[in-house]
């Protein structure tokens, strides 16, 4: 927020990126927390929130009411006013009211290990008293013994260091799968596709305010889908809603990779192109967007699950660096072939999905793969 040259800003968005990368943790604190019936709509919260906060910052941008670019319309460079500045930096302090808000709620609020972490180390009448406060008295019991259940192992045996565990038969299975989701779900190319979308608009509606207004669609869209993921996602389960939004995110990938090929410079090419994104986002919303931070949150046994997800978060933020890099060199030599690239990974990623990924809903953590 208070840069003044490429350095500081620089610095300040890798500490910042260290601090999100931690934020991942949340989806794993939102399951040990809630009742195991309604853990998968607990878990969305987070990818939710996240929906949220790319809305609300796209939203912010539009207050610059005009197009803010390198040079102005004749040609001279552009000559940012007071207010360009102040929304500018606004945006890049938005993040401290979120982050100091979220220490307080930690440090004062939330001071509580969660009632896996309290039955795994003994302290039962703690877990219950937590759990009593949590939910509703009547089901004290009932959700006590279903995490009784799952810690049963982690009771007796300390945490499994991540080297130790990639190296049982046992846990291998899980551990490789989940990566390969955790990769996949940036190399299918949404991060790509939502750091490019002004440029796609602009190609068939001019560099104007009009076509930066429709880019905030892909976010509404993205933030509606995982407002009703968040809903459904308890009854169709994990597996089945990866499955079905990857077909239609893969459907209408199809649009995005072969409209320029086939019709070349024809007026319809971009109105296709567009409808390919938008119905990209749609299926990935509903399934890898919201659904892999459940399922990486659900997945690993609890002797494992730190080592395990820690690297499976690294992964996933590894893959979006890699290909965010990649496309922007990509994309200046062939932007058809980025998009012919992105829809062969959503093909291996359907075909993934339905030949290795187990069901997690109703099953308890670890046990998928059994």
């Amino acid at each position: 927020m208070a840069s003044v040259n490429f350095g500081m800003l620089f610095v300040g968005r890798l500490v910042s990126g260290m601090g999100i990368g931690l934020s991942a943790l949340a989806p794993v604190f939102l399951v040990e927390i809630c009742n195991p019936d309604s853990r998968g709509a607990f878990a969305v919260i987070y990818p939710l929130f996240i929906t949220f906060g790319q809305l609300l910052s796209t939203g912010w941008q539009l207050l610059h009411m005009r197009i803010v670019d390198n040079l102005d319309e004749f040609g001279k460079p552009f000559a940012l006013n007071d207010m360009d500045k102040f929304i500018w930096r606004a945006a890049q302090g938005l993040p401290i009211i979120c982050s100091v808000i979220g220490l307080v709620l930690i440090h004062f609020v939330f001071t509580y290990n969660t009632p896996c972490e309290l039955i795994a180390a003994g302290k039962t009448d703690e877990a219950r008293d937590l759990i009593a406060k949590l939910h509703d008295v009547i089901l004290v019991d009932k959700i006590y013994n279903e995490f009784d259940r799952d810690q049963e192992v982690a009771k007796t045996t300390p945490n499994i260091p991540f080297i130790k565990a990639i190296r049982n038969p046992k846990y291998r299975k899980p551990i490789v799968h989940s990566f390969v989701l955790a990769a996949l779900q940036q190399l299918t190319g949404i991060t790509i596709l939502t750091s490019n979308v002004a440029e796609l608009f602009a190609q068939f509606m001019g560099r104007t305010y009009k076509s930066t207004v429709m880019c905030s669609l892909i976010n509404i869209i993205n933030f509606i889908c995982t407002i009703v993921l968040s809903l459904i996602i308890n009854k169709y389960g994990r597996k089945t809603l990866l499955t079905y939004g990857m077909a239609v995110s893969t459907l209408f990938c199809t649009l995005a990779a072969f409209s320029k090929p086939i019709g070349k410079e024809a007026s319809w090419v971009g109105i296709s192109t567009a409808v390919g994104s938008f119905g990209f986002v749609l299926g990935f919303a509903l399934s890898m967007g919201g659904v892999t931070w459940v399922y990486l949150s659900e997945v690993y046994a609890n002797e494992y699950k730190n080592g395990a997800y820690s690297i499976a978060v690294f992964i996933n933020w590894m893959c979006a660096s890699i290909s965010l890099i990649i496309s922007e060199f990509l994309i200046s030599y062939s932007e058809v072939l980025v998009n012919v690239i992105l829809f062969g990974f959503c093909i291996f990623n359907l075909i993934y999905v339905i030949i290795f990924i187990k069901e997690t809903k109703g099953v308890p953590p670890g046990k998928a793969y059994d």
